[in-house]
């Protein structure tokens, strides 16, 4: 690995030198067990990183995350590639290997793309905000005392004790919110949407399913695209926090 230094004419000061991102890849990846399940190679990987204040990952398959739950940032990936033999399965997965980044206030966890999928599971302390996108699998993310971001192209997403601002957008799946305390954003290509309690303002969409919200502090807008819901549950129904507005707006509205 080439090393990288900080000429004197640069001038750069130390607390600059300081946020350069760090890339780990996990020590010893070649000594870690590969097993097969089914048709496919799996290995799992384990570690931790010192704490930060802010979270990232990408990845290609499911989330799991729990904030204020631990000390350090730990981390449980399971990955999995098809390949015919464990030989060409250890290449692959040397290949597409996890790498985290620290830049000291934000850590990055890039999860493995191309034939390799991921199953992540990840504690943290205190995160002032997290971002979570990943190609494909269901994301749940909990304790995030700031801003949260949740993307997948498909998959179902799911959120809960979030103190600042959500933002949660899917190609495919229901969304499900626990409590979020700021305002809320959902949106989905085809699934229901149900929120249970939020503290500012509700913009939620989904293409296809119903739109259920038991407590918002604000005004809520909600559209509906599905047509009229077969479920017992209407396509939209909204109840208001004492002393809120009165504010829905959407294609189809039974409530």
């Amino acid at each position: 690995m080439r090393r990288l230094g900080l000429s004197s004419r640069t001038g750069i000061p130390a607390c600059v030198s300081a946020l350069l991102a760090a890339v780990v890849v996990p020590a010893a990846l070649l000594a870690q067990p590969v097993t097969r399940e089914g048709s496919r190679w799996v290995q799992t990987i384990t570690g931790t990183t010192p704490a930060a204040a802010r979270l990232r990952v990408n990845t290609q398959g499911p989330v799991h995350l729990e904030a204020n739950a631990a000390r350090e940032i730990t981390y449980t990936a399971k990955l999995s590639v098809q390949a015919p033999n464990e030989g060409e399965a250890r290449r692959l997965l040397t290949r597409f290997s996890l790498r985290v980044v620290s830049t000291g206030a934000l850590v990055v966890l890039a999860a493995p793309g191309g034939p390799v999928t991921a199953n992540l599971s990840i504690k943290a302390p205190r995160l002032n905000g997290a971002t979570i996108t990943t190609l494909e699998g269901d994301v749940e993310a909990n304790g995030v005392d700031g801003p949260l971001d949740l993307s997948s192209e498909a998959g179902e997403l799911k959120c809960d004790r979030i103190r600042g601002d959500g933002n949660l957008s899917t190609g495919g799946g229901d969304i499900r919110v626990g409590q979020v305390g700021g305002e809320l954003r959902c949106a989905t290509a085809g699934g229901r949407i149900t929120v249970r309690k939020v503290g500012g303002e509700a913009v939620l969409q989904t293409a296809g399913g119903y739109i259920e919200v038991i407590d918002a502090g604000a005004g809520v807008r909600a559209d509906t695209g599905g047509g009229p819901s077969t479920s017992p549950a209407p396509p939209v129904s909204w109840q208001p926090a004492p002393g809120a507005a009165r504010s829905l707006s959407a294609k189809r509205v039974a409530w």
